[in-house]
Protein backbone atom coordinates (compact mmCIF):
# COMPACT_ATOMS: atom_id res chain seq x y z
CA UNK A 1 0.00 0.00 0.00
CA UNK A 2 1.81 3.41 -1.25
CA UNK A 3 2.03 5.95 1.09
CA UNK A 4 1.43 9.88 0.21
CA UNK A 5 2.91 13.21 1.33
CA UNK A 6 0.65 15.28 3.21
CA UNK A 7 1.49 18.24 0.46
CA UNK A 8 0.18 16.19 -2.03
CA UNK A 9 -3.19 14.90 -0.57
CA UNK A 10 -3.83 18.21 0.59
CA UNK A 11 -3.55 19.29 -3.04
CA UNK A 12 -5.66 16.59 -4.08
CA UNK A 13 -8.25 17.56 -1.59
CA UNK A 14 -8.09 21.11 -2.70
CA UNK A 15 -8.20 20.54 -6.60
CA UNK A 16 -11.47 17.62 -6.30
CA UNK A 17 -14.87 19.13 -7.10
CA UNK A 18 -17.23 17.40 -4.41
CA UNK A 19 -20.12 17.92 -6.42
CA UNK A 20 -18.65 16.14 -9.51
CA UNK A 21 -17.92 13.09 -7.42
CA UNK A 22 -21.37 12.15 -5.65
CA UNK A 23 -23.18 13.47 -8.37
CA UNK A 24 -21.53 10.72 -10.04
CA UNK A 25 -23.72 8.56 -7.26
CA UNK A 26 -26.70 10.19 -6.00
CA UNK A 27 -28.97 12.54 -7.75
CA UNK A 28 -28.06 15.98 -6.67
CA UNK A 29 -30.64 19.30 -6.68
CA UNK A 30 -29.12 22.98 -6.50
CA UNK A 31 -31.20 24.68 -3.73
CA UNK A 32 -30.02 27.98 -3.05
CA UNK A 33 -25.88 28.01 -1.94
CA UNK A 34 -26.13 24.39 -1.66
CA UNK A 35 -26.82 20.98 -3.33
CA UNK A 36 -29.20 18.73 -1.80
CA UNK A 37 -29.91 15.46 -2.09
CA UNK A 38 -31.58 11.85 -1.03
CA UNK A 39 -28.68 10.83 2.19
CA UNK A 40 -27.03 7.72 0.62
CA UNK A 41 -26.19 6.26 3.99
CA UNK A 42 -29.72 5.91 5.36
CA UNK A 43 -33.46 5.82 3.80
CA UNK A 44 -35.40 8.86 3.85
CA UNK A 45 -38.01 10.49 1.76
CA UNK A 46 -36.94 14.40 2.01
CA UNK A 47 -33.39 15.46 1.41
CA UNK A 48 -31.03 16.01 4.30
CA UNK A 49 -27.80 15.54 2.73
CA UNK A 50 -26.13 19.09 1.59
CA UNK A 51 -23.13 19.67 -0.55
CA UNK A 52 -21.30 22.77 -0.18
CA UNK A 53 -18.85 23.61 -2.97
CA UNK A 54 -17.13 26.21 -1.66
CA UNK A 55 -15.80 23.98 1.57
CA UNK A 56 -15.47 20.98 -0.25
CA UNK A 57 -17.57 18.86 2.15
CA UNK A 58 -21.19 17.03 2.46
CA UNK A 59 -23.23 16.72 5.51
CA UNK A 60 -26.27 14.79 6.13
CA UNK A 61 -28.55 16.59 9.18
CA UNK A 62 -30.46 12.72 9.08
CA UNK A 63 -27.38 10.60 9.86
CA UNK A 64 -24.68 12.97 10.66
CA UNK A 65 -22.74 11.26 8.06
CA UNK A 66 -19.91 14.00 7.35
CA UNK A 67 -16.92 14.28 5.03
CA UNK A 68 -15.31 14.95 2.01
CA UNK A 69 -14.67 13.82 -1.55
CA UNK A 70 -12.18 10.66 -0.20
CA UNK A 71 -14.57 10.01 2.57
CA UNK A 72 -17.81 9.82 0.54
CA UNK A 73 -15.66 7.01 -1.57
CA UNK A 74 -14.57 5.24 1.21
CA UNK A 75 -18.08 4.88 2.86
CA UNK A 76 -20.36 5.10 0.17
CA UNK A 77 -18.11 2.63 -2.26
CA UNK A 78 -16.44 0.73 0.40
CA UNK A 79 -12.91 1.40 -1.29
CA UNK A 80 -9.49 1.27 0.70
CA UNK A 81 -7.99 4.84 1.53
CA UNK A 82 -5.15 4.69 -1.47
CA UNK A 83 -7.80 3.34 -3.70
CA UNK A 84 -9.67 5.93 -3.32
CA UNK A 85 -7.27 9.12 -3.41
CA UNK A 86 -5.96 7.17 -6.53
CA UNK A 87 -8.93 6.88 -8.01
CA UNK A 88 -10.09 10.62 -7.30
CA UNK A 89 -6.20 11.83 -8.36
CA UNK A 90 -6.71 9.86 -12.12
CA UNK A 91 -10.39 11.86 -12.29
CA UNK A 92 -8.83 15.37 -11.31
CA UNK A 93 -5.36 15.06 -12.84
CA UNK A 94 -3.45 15.72 -9.56
CA UNK A 95 -0.48 14.06 -9.22
CA UNK A 96 0.63 12.41 -5.94
CA UNK A 97 3.95 12.09 -4.63
CA UNK A 98 4.83 8.93 -2.82
CA UNK A 99 6.82 8.70 1.03
CA UNK A 100 9.28 6.26 1.12
CA UNK A 101 9.12 4.25 4.12
CA UNK A 102 12.65 5.33 5.78
CA UNK A 103 11.83 8.96 4.94
CA UNK A 104 8.89 8.69 7.40
CA UNK A 105 9.05 11.35 10.37
CA UNK A 106 7.68 10.03 13.65
CA UNK A 107 4.08 11.89 13.28
CA UNK A 108 3.63 9.37 9.86
CA UNK A 109 4.65 6.47 11.96
CA UNK A 110 2.05 7.24 14.92
CA UNK A 111 -0.35 8.10 12.43
CA UNK A 112 0.02 4.55 10.70
CA UNK A 113 0.14 2.80 14.36
CA UNK A 114 -3.40 4.56 14.77
CA UNK A 115 -4.69 3.54 11.44
CA UNK A 116 -3.79 0.27 12.25
CA UNK A 117 -5.18 0.02 16.13
CA UNK A 118 -8.57 1.28 14.75
CA UNK A 119 -8.28 -1.02 12.06
CA UNK A 120 -7.84 -3.98 14.96
CA UNK A 121 -10.89 -2.36 17.44
CA UNK A 122 -12.81 -2.58 14.45
CA UNK A 123 -12.73 -6.28 13.49
CA UNK A 124 -12.61 -7.07 16.90
CA UNK A 125 -16.56 -5.00 17.33
CA UNK A 126 -16.87 -7.02 14.62
CA UNK A 127 -16.16 -10.36 15.71
CA UNK A 128 -17.83 -9.94 18.90
CA UNK A 129 -21.37 -8.89 17.17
Amino acid sequence: MPLYTRESLENLRNKVNILDVISGYIEVRKQGAVYKALCPFHDEKTPSFTIDQSSGHYHCFGCQAHGDAIQFLLEHQRLKFHEAVEQLAAKFHVPLVSVDKEDMNDSDKRGKLKEAVELACQYYQFMLL
